[in-house]
């Protein structure tokens, strides 16, 4: 990242909502805008843009089950339980 700040970008957008402690304190002694993207972060560093995949599953399901599905899986990582 400090290879990359170096360039002199004009702001930063990042995905994951889960950034090491070292990079938030790098990102803090910076005045770079930083906007995380995708994901919704409980602490995020400044500004952002994304959604709930919890939520989006969660109406997606309740949409199918309105339509009639009853046989409805789910295969992805549980980053919760992390498995």
């Amino acid at each position: 990242m400090r290879a990359f700040l170096s360039r002199k970008p004009e702001a930063l957008a990042l995905t994951n909502d889960e950034h090491q402690p070292d990079l938030r304190r790098l990102l803090a002694r910076t005045d770079l805008p930083v906007v995380e993207i995708w994901g919704r972060p409980e602490d995020p560093i400044q500004h952002v843009v994304g959604f709930s995949s919890r939520e989006a599953m969660r109406d997606l399901t309740f949409a199918l089950m309105d339509r009639g599905s009853s046989n409805i899986v789910y295969v992805g990582e549980n980053a919760d339980e992390g498995t």
